[in-house]
């Protein structure tokens, strides 16, 4: 009896023990990574040419580039985030599509749109490299910070609304945008030719939030 008595004190400790230490250990969470930007380079925007075929407009959820036609087709406009334009009065701009310069022609395709998107962009200063600076950046919440801490794009053009356009951009420049899907994105001006027609270029790589 005293055995089966020791024995069955042994075991009841041991069981004490293991349910102790069962519940003494702290849970440890998972580690939750920054989300990455997705990486779009070496995007050529040019300004809008006769017929409208020119591929003027680019989107930041899939770096795909589009022009008049191609983004009024079905659901395409949905995507597009900004449009390159070239004017003599204020240089190299990007436009959201809510507040595109106009004609009359343009108007009038920019009307059989699904969506025309607005954009707003901001301004990114007071960075001694430009390219470093842009090649730094990597996560998410990085653009977020650069977004809510960058200024307000002044207006460009008789008919532009602050903040849905920005003008006289150089080659090396930044800015960043916010998306009318709440995606932020940083942009690099890369080269730019300044010109009209076929002659005129942009190039420009993108840091956009997945």
């Amino acid at each position: 009896m005293k055995k089966f008595s020791f024995l069955f004190l042994m075991a009841l400790s041991i069981a004490t023990v293991f349910t102790s230490c069962g519940e003494d250990d702290p849970v440890t969470p998972p580690v939750v990574a920054p989300t990455p930007v997705r990486d779009y380079t070496a995007t050529l925007l040019l300004p809008p040419l006769a017929g409208n075929t020119s591929e003027t407009f680019f989107s930041t959820r899939n770096g795909q580039k589009y022009s008049f036609s191609t983004a009024a087709s079905g659901s395409n406009s949905d995507s597009v985030d900004f449009g390159y334009f070239y004017s003599s009065n204020f240089g190299a701009a990007f436009m959201s599509p809510s507040n595109y310069a106009g004609s009359s022609e343009w108007d009038a395709i920019l009307a059989t749109w699904k969506t025309r998107n607005q954009t707003t962009f901001r301004t990114v200063t007071n960075q001694t490299d430009n390219l470093a600076y842009f090649q730094s950046i990597n996560r998410n919440g990085q653009v977020d910070t650069i977004f809510n801490n960058g200024g307000t794009a002044a207006v460009v053009g008789g008919t532009g609304v602050a903040g849905q356009r920005i003008g006289n951009l150089a080659n090396g420049q930044i800015f960043v945008i916010n998306t009318a899907s709440g995606k932020k994105a940083l942009v690099y001006v890369q080269n730019f030719t300044p010109g009209n027609g076929a002659v005129g270029n942009i190039t420009i790589r993108v840091k956009s939030q997945g």
